[in-house]
Formats: structure tokens, sequence, C-alpha cells
């Protein structure tokens, strides 16, 4: 849950505003920003420019975040064009957000990512999309 928590900030992080001012906090005053409950803290894992438009994330079964980017949207490319939508990796085994890892920079109108059976699930409307991936 711990892991769940902090994941999901990072997406809310850079709407979080100050109550006299109207401007986004940056990152890390936006976690230092936040009321938790009790033994919850908030970290950042990845921020702009490190991740740019993202629309969908999910966890793999080490913990790790998986976060796709979505620069085709609000265009949608049509059929038979690829596009530079990207999947991303951010893990933190040791405690702190290591770089990123680029995964795919060729995905068209990616809005949903899952992950499981030897590789990712994409939704590309309409399509459902497998890509597997080296163990």
């Amino acid at each position: 849950m711990h892991r769940f928590l902090c994941c999901c900030f990072f997406l809310l992080a850079s709407t979080i505003t100050a109550p006299a001012q109207d401007a986004p906090l940056p990152p890390v005053k936006a976690t230092e920003a936040m009321k938790l409950p009790e033994g919850f803290r908030a970290t950042v894992v990845g921020a702009e420019p490190q991740i740019v438009k993202p629309i969908g994330m999910t966890l793999d079964d080490r913990g790790r975040l998986w976060v796709i980017e979505s620069h085709s949207y609000p265009h949608w490319l049509t059929e038979g064009k690829e596009g530079t939508d990207r999947i991303l990796i951010f893990d933190d085994r040791k405690g702190a957000a290591e770089p990123c890892k680029v995964v795919w920079d060729r995905g068209t109108n990616l809005s949903g990512i899952a992950v499981g059976f030897g590789g990712v699930w994409l939704c590309a409307t309409p399509k459902l999309l497998f890509l597997p991936l080296a163990p």
C-alpha cells in the first residue's frame, strides 16, 4: 500500500498549489505540503521534464512503476501511423528514484497499461496490444 500511495502522488504533485499563490509548487515542495495519515510519507518518483503527459500507470510484481506518456492525445493518430507515445519504468529499489528507463517509444494512441503474462498489455483505442518482454 505504501508503494502505491507514493507512486500515485507523483502524478498529483504537480497540481498542488500553496494557499497564497497561484503557481504550482515544485514536486519536492508539493510532497512537503501534503497532509498524510500518520505513518505515511510522499516521495517524488518522477516529475517534469523526466515525464511528460502521463495518462496511465501500473505496478509490477517487483514494485516498479510503469507509466505511459500519451504524446498523441488529444489528436489521435490514424491507422498505420507510428506514434511517439512512450512506456517508462521507474525503479526505486535503493530508496531513491533512479533515472527512468524507456521501454518503448513508438506507441500510438496509448491510454492504459497492465503488466503480466510475460509482457505489457496496452490499451490503444480501439486496440488491445500485447508487447512481449525479454525475461
